[in-house]
């Protein structure tokens, strides 16, 4: 594929995403409520107050939300230009397809079950998460610890109301780490669970500046040096840039529709 080619292609991955996204900040109120008698109507009766469609709704509004910025930061319209930024840009495909894979990985399983159990397990890792940082804010590890307890409790009262523990067994909700969320949920929306691990990956590296990132991932070229140092021009990778943005936008549209299925009734 020649670079102009894959420009627009990825400039029609991009204004979907945002298109998506205003669809939906304009949307009313009710949008995305799940319909009475719908699947994910009986996981939220079943889950409260860790409602599964809250949640899945919420993570595919926040993929989209860095998404339609990749695409603020990639178009400059008054100039009519392209705008390439090395790190960030994979930063924010990063938080599309990670946020996405997400609420697929909730809502994939055709079981109810097993959505209520993936929305609890999520739910304690954001607990953990924020006992973290409490402490990093200085507030006594003792109290911390008394808070953390109380709310994994709630999620295990929660699950075995649910039928998804048949006891206290806390280690059934241990959460999953990322790499498990975008391999699984890659795989339920035909995107492949290593192709989703690859972009999911390949992203993170640069979000997070890695040297190994940087030099497999952008584009290289020796302008000079001397023995043993060479200087390099360092630019975007346009054909990694687009694929990554695609598998973004594919794992978000994949999302909605299956959110969409799951929000109706069956008859």
């Amino acid at each position: 594929m020649d670079e102009q080619e894959s420009l627009r292609q990825l400039l029609q991955a991009v204004t979907w995403a945002k298109t998506q996204w205003e669809a939906l900040d304009q949307a009313d109120q009710q949008a995305g409520t799940p319909v009475p008698g719908s699947p994910l109507a009986g996981d939220d009766a079943k889950s409260d107050p860790y409602q599964v469609s809250h949640y899945a709704y919420h993570a595919l509004m926040a993929g989209l939300d860095h998404m339609h910025c990749l695409h603020s930061s990639l178009i400059d319209a008054q100039e009519n230009t392209l705008r390439f930024h090395l790190h960030s840009q994979f930063s924010l495909i990063r938080g599309g397809i990670e946020n996405a894979a997400r609420a697929v990985w909730v809502i994939a399983p055709n079981g109810r079950t097993e959505r209520i159990k993936r929305r609890l397990k999520l739910q304690n890792k954001e607990y953990i998460s924020s006992a973290g940082l409490r402490k990093a804010c200085g507030v006594p590890e003792v109290e911390v610890d008394q808070w953390l307890k109380e709310r994994k409790d709630k999620v295990v009262s929660v699950a075995i109301a649910a039928g998804v523990l048949s006891t206290s067994a806390v280690k059934a909700l241990s959460p999953p780490n990322y790499k498990t969320i975008a391999a699984e949920a890659g795989e339920a929306v035909g995107l492949g669970d290593a192709n989703a691990e690859a972009v999911w990956r390949m992203c993170s590296g640069l979000a997070h500046g890695d040297m190994s990132g940087t030099v497999s991932t952008l584009e290289l070229e020796r302008v000079g040096g001397t023995p043993g140092v060479d200087i390099t021009r360092v630019t975007v990778n346009v054909e990694n840039l687009l694929m990554c943005t695609q598998a973004a936008c594919m794992m978000l549209k994949q999302g909605i529709d299956l959110y969409n299925r799951r929000a109706q009734a069956a008859f």
